[in-house]
């Protein structure tokens, strides 16, 4: 991938998401990658699928319990999962053409994220996956989901 590419893109991204919130009343995105699903009656996941909203604003499509918090105006954080696990496959830290892009910080538990989480003045996108009243914004607004999905029809080179 083109590090000048990626840095049109991603500005790109940044102006059409500003554009999007001020419009819809919103300062903030918490955008939830998604968790794994355990399949029914069996102690086993299935595959998991991130969140298209999450992989459209940062390109990771393998770990669940990330998220990317988009405040208007400024750099993306990407909270990345990366829990200390001796059975379970880790997923590197972001060290890549992309990276310099967000501010990442890493989560050892999927509770950590909550510290870097506000409702004020925010829209939730995701499925709820068990996030017991923690602070995550208005969940899903339909206005707003629609007008992401418009942008995202329009693709960058």
């Amino acid at each position: 991938m083109d590090k000048k590419l990626y840095a049109e893109h991603i500005a790109t991204l940044r102006s059409r998401y500003d554009e999007i919130l001020d419009q819809c009343g919103y300062d903030t995105l918490n955008v939830f990658s998604g968790s794994p699903k355990v399949q029914f009656l069996d102690d086993n996941y299935y595959p998991f699928k991130v969140n298209p909203q999450f992989k459209a604003l940062v390109p990771v499509t393998d770990n669940p319990h990330s998220w990317v918090i988009y405040r208007r105006g400024q750099k993306p954080k990407l909270l990345f999962y990366r829990p200390v696990d001796f059975w379970h496959y880790v997923p590197a830290a972001p060290q890549t053409f992309w990276s310099e892009h967000y501010d990442i910080e890493l989560l050892a538990k999927p509770a950590d994220a909550k510290q870097f989480l506000s409702a004020d003045g925010a829209a939730f996108l995701g499925e709820d996956a068990n996030l017991d009243g923690w602070p995550i914004g208005t969940p899903n607004p339909e206005e707003l989901l629609a007008r992401l999905h418009w942008n995202r029809a329009y693709k960058t080179p």
